[in-house]
């Protein structure tokens, strides 16, 4: 699992060094599920599942990759907009989706929501295992 053509031309052109994916084998499995992606990169945002995260989790994963929609009414606190943000970053950066369509109900509220989705980019372990994505993005 390396980086792609179109991923090299770009960092090229703005003179980028990319340096080795730290850990292949943790990337992989990684980008298998949403739930390890999460536990392996983002153990504290999601310390124990509960069922109703499991249930809401599962969902989102079934809508990225097999495509769809769906509206999730849950209490506050569940941690509906740390699994949407983490859910992006999961797709995005394992190729299931190219683009991603955010929709909040203000403007400034959307901009919070990219902007917490590109600082994930820099926590690690993710910076060393993605390096294609936190650099440029740096």
């Amino acid at each position: 699992m390396g980086h792609d053509k179109r991923t090299h031309e770009r960092i090229s052109a703005r003179k980028l060094t990319l340096p080795p994916i730290v850990d292949v084998m943790r990337r992989k499995r990684a980008a298998r599920t949403l739930q390890t992606f999460i536990e392996e990169y983002f153990p504290s945002h999601c310390p124990q599942w509960t069922p109703n995260q499991e249930m809401l989790r599962k969902n989102i994963e079934v809508i990225i990759r097999k495509g769809g929609h769906g509206a999730f009414a849950c209490p506050r606190g569940m941690g509906k907009t740390t699994l949407s943000r983490l859910a992006v970053l999961w797709a995005v950066a394992n190729g299931l989706k190219k683009n991603i369509v955010v929709a909040c109900s203000e403007k400034q509220t959307a901009n919070q929501f990219i902007a917490s989705v590109v600082n994930l980019t820099q926590t690690e372990p993710f910076r060393l295992d993605y390096p294609e994505i936190s650099i440029p993005l740096h």
